[in-house]
């Protein structure tokens, strides 16, 4: 008997420590797995759409009827990326839209039935649209008292186009 009792007296120190490294490797290892960590940076940055608004416009001397106005309107592009361009153009005298017609260039510029024209092609960066209108002209049946100063504001707006070529698309129309 005395024989088995110094058997597990050498074999318990050895349960123990065998106890004690299977607890450390188990704990350590879930320990690891807790803390873990994994980082990723993700990268990005906001478009930055912006538009310069190009006119070569020379006033004319005196405003009359009949008369041709030129004026070229075109748009810059001018922000980050390319963009979708859309313009509102009105008249600031409401009676003188009666009396004058603006050439508009139909084959790049789409009327919507918003009263916006949308540019059909995406603008690249630096890039210029084609000429949104070139003249104005004023009704030979204009009344005089309507021929005094007016303006022809362009209002424009643009988006990023870096996921589409569709004006539609970004438009939404």
């Amino acid at each position: 008997m005395k024989g088995i009792n110094r058997k597990k007296k050498r074999i318990l120190p050895l349960v123990i420590l065998a106890a004690i490294l299977i607890n450390g490797i188990s704990f350590s290892g879930i320990y690891a797995y807790r803390v873990a960590k994994d980082k990723e940076i993700n990268s990005f940055t906001v478009g930055h759409s912006k538009l310069e608004i190009e006119e070569d416009f020379v006033p004319p001397e005196e405003l009359k009827p009949g008369v041709i106005i030129p004026k070229d309107v075109k748009l810059r592009n001018t922000g980050k990326g390319p963009c979708v361009i859309r313009v509102f153009v009105d008249f600031s005298n409401r009676d003188m839209a009666r009396y004058a017609e603006i050439d508009f260039n139909t084959e790049d510029w789409q009327a919507g039935a918003d009263g916006y024209y949308y540019y059909q092609h995406p603008v690249e960066n630096g890039e210029a649209t084609a000429s949104l209108f070139t003249s104005i002209k004023i009704a030979e049946d204009a009344p005089e008292a309507l021929l005094t100063d007016f303006d022809v504001p362009v209002y424009a707006e643009s988006k990023n186009a870096e996921l589409t070529d569709s004006y539609r698309d970004v438009w939404e129309i």
